[in-house]
């Protein structure tokens, strides 16, 4: 059997006006650039990312500023990484070596209220 014949239609070419000449920028795709990064996926109680959320709502309202979970997870815990890093190196406690009464790493403690023994 013989191929089918194709039909041929002739295209005219149409004007675009001046604004749509130039093309729109394109979205870049993929990683972002800069530091090299992961996506990590973390499964979160439901009312821990409502409280989240309503952060999210009184943040933009007090700052004008959009913020997504991500961004304000992200910084959660760098700060939080931080902080137990300073806390836990031997730089932060001058140089000492912990005692026998001193943990390597800093437990904190509940305020009773009591004061400490004096040694």
């Amino acid at each position: 059997m013989p191929p089918a014949k194709r039909r041929v239609v002739a295209v005219q070419t149409q004007q675009m006006p001046q604004s749509q000449e130039t093309p729109t920028p394109k979205r870049r795709v993929g990683r972002p650039q800069g530091e090299a990064s992961t996506i990590v996926n973390v499964r979160l109680p439901l009312p821990l990312v409502a409280r989240l959320d309503r952060y999210l709502d009184r943040l933009e309202g007090q700052t004008g500023l959009k913020a997504t979970r991500g961004m304000i997870a992200r910084r959660a815990l760098e700060l939080f990484l931080v902080t137990h890093e300073d806390e836990a190196s031997p730089s932060a406690r001058a140089g000492r070596q912990p005692g026998h009464d001193e943990p390597a790493v800093p437990v904190l403690r509940r305020r009773t209220g009591a004061r400490p023994k004096a040694q």
